[in-house]
């Protein structure tokens, strides 16, 4: 048999070169375009630059510069999908910056409301970061948003960064643990048992007896 390894050591250390590389180059774009905008506030950068300059920014974690540039995207318009990840990855980063779960829980709820105007139907995933918060503070408003969340079909007209995982099995993993605290038991059990068929993990089965 042939046995393959990948050292992602090397891969990461590529990629962090190449992320690096590109903020070199939409950094000198982005400060040639700010200054035209700094003097005449009608000139605003590019809306595709301000999103690929954030999202380097975040893979390099530099986290205060990427919710900067994503806040600037946000009140841009320009390719929707662009400004609805922007939406959402604001209230990722206010999070991870510490800045008070007010302003996360604002973005991600501005993104799911933004998503249900440009996608087939609303993102999944701003509904269930904001029930995975809830999780163990008030298992109810947990439920409530996990609720909806598990109600959302796969957006299959959305070209850029689906997470996957959290509509096929993610989702039902965090409600066959919430409907149980909020009293929930038969729309729990069903959550067990299509996180099971998602991915079949012992902790799902363990969760489906105490039902």
């Amino acid at each position: 048999g042939i046995s393959l390894f990948q050292d992602r050591t090397k891969d990461d250390d590529k990629s962090f070169k190449r992320f690096s590389r590109d903020e070199e180059v939409l950094n000198a774009e982005y400060q040639n375009n700010i200054v035209k905008y700094e003097d005449d506030p009608s000139k605003i950068p590019d809306p595709r630059n301000l999103f690929y300059y954030g999202q380097t920014c975040m893979c390099l974690m530099k986290h205060e510069k990427a919710y900067k540039l994503y806040k600037f995207r946000t009140e841009q318009e320009g390719f929707v999908e662009e400004k609805y990840h922007s939406l959402f990855r604001c209230g990722e980063l206010a999070n991870a910056l510490n800045h008070g779960w007010e302003e996360s829980m604002n973005w991600y709820i501005k993104a799911y409301d933004y998503s249900s105007s440009i996608f087939d139907s609303p993102r999944a995933e701003p509904l269930f970061r904001l029930a995975q918060y809830y999780r163990d503070k008030c298992w109810d408003l947990s439920f409530m948003y996990l609720r909806r969340c598990c109600e959302l079909v796969y957006p299959e007209n959305a070209v850029l960064f689906v997470d996957r995982r959290v509509y096929d099995y993610s989702r039902w993993n965090l409600m066959g643990i919430v409907a149980f605290y909020a009293k929930q038991n038969d729309i729990g059990k069903n959550a067990c048992i299509q996180a099971i068929l998602a991915e079949d993990k012992e902790e799902d089965k363990k969760n489906l007896k105490t039902y």
